[in-house]
């Protein structure tokens, strides 16, 4: 295993040992989470970085500590440092610290907080002062820009996406319960004041990050990943208030019993349903055959993963499949590390590939004429590579 994966899984990990009073079944259990937090991306720390800036945000209003205000700035300014996905996280804890706060150590508590998300930047701040436009570029006008290139319906895309909860049973259930949770808080709950807020918080989080969320042109199911801790807090509450309402408090186990069940068959049929999918040991077998083909001094054509499974440092450009939707002019593709697809086509048919690996459709590699290009081909699941470069037509 890479240590990028280790230190997903790591994160992912500790991440369930923080959240644990919120429930195993309703963090643990989730389809999304399973899929997507211990995989070598950045949804795994992001997981462990929102949830441990709540609990510092909590603990700093509890003992109204500027150094737990410090930690949580920079806790969520990691999370946003990981992925933007959780931009939200840092506004929005801030506004309930200051609210939740004697007037007179606001300043104190503001300035913490700046401070710890100011450290957690330092990394990104550092790249800036180096290379300016290429930070710009990549952390904010791709983003707000370019993300929607080559995504002509992207608001419709995201509109049914947002639909699409009412098709995933544990969603659907999360989603109830967690309003549960939060009406019972608001109008049945007798808990002492200080409390109360600590929930409020999961809701404004949760709104804030999906609002958000659905706004990224274009957005996908995983990306909803980082309301599932705050949301698993509502709604364990609300658990316990259809326990108490239906059924003994006092021996609460068989309904959570039931509430387990079903999300471990939601998350089974969920894993079934996807059983015939392209999964990572096919890549490894697609990465073995390139490396059986292609000697680290060779040029080589493929996908990130496979760069990143033959640890075949991507020729400059070929680091981003998406990059290559940009037609800028040369000065800013040349600053900006970039190749248009057009280019890129150019270069293949010129031979510059000793090998090309390609995921693409069938009926796209044919139009490529990749079969041309090579002597010699190999199809691995999905997949096909292509080696041996036939001599040039004259």
């Amino acid at each position: 295993m890479t240590s990028q994966a280790v230190l997903s899984a790591a994160s992912f990990l500790i991440g369930l040992l923080l959240i644990r009073q919120t429930s195993d079944a309703q963090y643990g259990l989730n389809v999304l989470v399973v899929r997507y937090g211990g995989i070598a991306q950045a949804y795994g720390f992001a997981l462990l970085a929102v949830v441990a800036a709540y609990l510092l945000a909590v603990r700093s209003v509890e003992r109204q500590s500027a150094i737990s205000a410090g930690l949580t700035g920079l806790a969520s300014g990691m999370a946003a440092g990981a992925s933007l996905l959780t931009a939200p996280v840092s506004p929005v804890l801030l506004i309930w610290l200051l609210i939740h706060t004697e007037a007179r150590r606001r300043w104190a508590r503001f300035a913490a907080f700046a401070l710890g998300t100011a450290a957690a930047l330092l990394p990104v701040l550092w790249l800036f002062a180096q290379g300016p436009r290429q930070v710009w570029f990549g952390v904010i006008e791709y983003n707000a820009l370019y993300r929607r290139v080559d995504w002509p319906h992207a608001r419709q895309h995201n509109f049914e996406l947002l639909l699409s909860w009412i098709d995933s049973g544990p969603a659907l259930l999360l989603l109830l319960l967690a309003a549960g949770g939060l009406l019972y808080v608001r109008f049945r709950s007798k808990w002492e004041a200080p409390r109360k807020p600590e929930f409020y918080l999961c809701a404004w989080l949760s709104l804030a990050l999906g609002l958000y969320i659905s706004c990224v042109l274009p957005a996908f199911p995983q990306y909803y990943i980082f309301t599932v801790p705050f949301l698993s807090i509502l709604a364990v509450v609300g658990v316990y208030a259809a326990i108490s309402r239906l059924y003994e408090v006092d021996r609460p186990w068989k309904p959570i019993l039931v509430l387990t069940l079903l999300l471990a068959f939601g998350l089974g049929k969920a894993l079934y349903d996807e059983r015939d999918s392209f999964v990572w040991a096919d890549l490894e077998k697609v990465a073995n055959q390139v490396n059986a083909v292609t000697t680290p001094q060779q040029t080589l054509f493929a996908d990130e993963s496979i760069y990143f499974l033959t640890r075949h440092a991507p020729p400059s450009g070929m680091e981003m499949w998406n990059s290559h939707k940009f037609n800028f002019a040369q000065p800013e593709l040349a600053l900006l590390h970039l190749i248009p697809q057009a280019e890129l086509d150019r270069q293949i048919q010129a031979g510059k590939f000793s090998t090309l690996e390609t995921c693409e459709e069938p009926e796209d590699i044919q139009a490529h004429g990749y079969a041309k290009l090579y002597a010699k081909s190999a199809m691995l699941g999905d997949c096909m590579v292509f080696w041996s470069k036939r001599a040039a037509q004259p």
